[in-house]
């Protein structure tokens, strides 16, 4: 496991996964992202650099939701740079 992966459990309905951010910027820009939202995560510094195992937990479908179009538009930008 990287300092880039996040290892992610949705609640509401069971299911744990990794995520693999491609940069660092990414995976701050994620972080932020997610906290912003409610969700807690653990294993990361006070500027968002994970410190080792970094664990994302998530209440319900609407967090989830927000993350996959939260990554598509980093995708988009990444394309267009």
């Amino acid at each position: 496991m990287s300092d880039l992966d996040m290892v992610i459990y949705t609640a509401f309905n069971g299911v744990q996964w990794t995520a693999k951010w491609r940069d660092a910027h990414a995976f701050q820009a994620a972080v932020e992202f997610l906290k912003a939202r409610g969700a807690l995560v653990t294993g990361v510094s006070t500027d968002n650099t994970s410190t080792g195992r970094t664990f994302v937990y998530m209440e319900n479908e609407e967090q989830l939701q927000e993350l996959v179009e939260f990554t598509k538009s980093m995708g988009q930008r990444g394309k267009a740079e």
